[in-house]
């Protein structure tokens, strides 16, 4: 039994069990980023050394303490996701030393958290995605979308991939140790295969090679693709916020369910450790199915037509810029009105 437990101690059995725990390294490296929030806000404040002597009221302060940090990058107040993925945080690291017999009581067992929102995933019909793809004029970014759109990849599981994980007969990829530390194999379409050995021409037997190398052979930076994506979407004419490079991976879980594929062979494609997980996909066919149900059932009304989320929140910001503009008009007619009356006294 240690003398004194640290954070600095803790902190090296938290990595350990976020390691054995079939995280990935940029998981890893986001949790212990998180830690050192904690280890932060213990190091300024009158609490404990010794870990085993934190309780329940030091971590309510702590979760005091963050409603009152401004982020440095947006200037506001932390999110509340932000929150909540730093406390999941100290709830992990508290309960691995429990685990692991290194404090007898855990303090952070109790502690509820609120239910973090989850941001509404966009996801581009049948028909954008198609618009999106066929826009895309440059082979390595075509290769990559139709791979990630045909085998519902990770960004990360795309710029990992290496020559030596594609089986060109048969049309499947090996994953190498993806989210949970898992391979799994998945299937490519045809077009995506065809795009691949086009764009891979020359290169086949660098078995070692990463199939779209950076700069020096290194992986490609996450940001800069998702960038480059969003010119793209821009480019086809597709108007829609939130775009991003992941938004493919969603969309061919939805495109799948929505042409009656199996939910499980769904969460087997993608990877989700739990259906829970791809269930969340779901929700789009109830939201398409009601527009069909109100549509066409002859105890509806069959001229209705259900107008789109995004249009309505594009009509609410128009009404609102309106009301700042009549507002803006009044005060201009108000002081013209002054300096009219104003200029008749002066010259009475």
């Amino acid at each position: 039994m240690v003398k004194v437990l640290t954070f600095n101690h803790a902190e090296e059995v938290y990595k350990h069990y976020l390691e054995t725990g079939g995280y990935c390294a940029k998981t890893i490296m986001l949790r212990l980023s998180f830690a050192k929030w904690f280890k932060k806000y213990l190091k300024e404040t009158d609490c404990p050394i010794d870990m085993r002597d934190i309780n329940v009221k030091h971590i309510k302060n702590y979760i005091k303490y963050l409603g009152t940090v401004v982020s440095k990058k947006t200037e506001r107040f932390l999110a509340e996701e932000t929150k909540h993925a730093l406390l999941i945080t100290v709830k992990q690291i508290f309960r691995c030393l429990y685990l692991r017999d290194l404090i007898l009581i855990n303090p952070a067992q109790d502690i509820k958290l609120k239910k973090s929102k989850r941001k509404k995933k966009v996801i581009l019909t049948q028909e954008e995605i198609g618009t999106v793809l066929d826009s895309v004029d440059q082979l390595r970014d075509r290769t990559m979308y139709e791979l990630i759109y045909s085998s519902g990849l990770r960004i990360s599981e795309a710029t990992g991939l290496k020559i030596n994980d594609i089986d060109f007969e048969t049309r499947m990829l090996i994953l190498r140790k993806s989210k949970w530390g898992k391979d799994r194999m998945v299937p490519v379409s045809e077009i995506g295969m065809t795009y691949l050995k086009k764009y891979l021409a020359g290169r086949e037997e660098r078995k070692e090679e990463l199939v779209f190398p950076g700069m020096k052979g290194r992986r490609l930076a996450t940001s800069g693709l998702n960038r480059r994506f969003k010119e793209w979407v821009k480019e086809a004419g597709i108007k829609r916020k939130g775009v991003t490079l992941h938004s493919i991976r969603h969309c061919t879980a939805t495109h799948l369910l929505e042409n009656g594929a199996d939910i499980r062979y769904v969460q087997e494609l993608l990877g989700h450790e739990s259906i829970d997980t791809t269930v969340i996909y779901t929700h789009g066919l109830y939201e398409n199915l009601k527009k069909v149900y109100k549509s066409y059932h002859p105890r509806e009304n069959e001229y209705y037509e259900e107008v789109e989320t995004e249009y309505v929140k594009r009509l609410e910001e128009l009404r609102k810029r309106l009301i700042v503009r009549n507002k803006t008009n009044r005060r201009e007619r108000v002081r013209r009105k002054r300096k009219k009356l104003l200029t008749k006294k002066e010259k009475v």
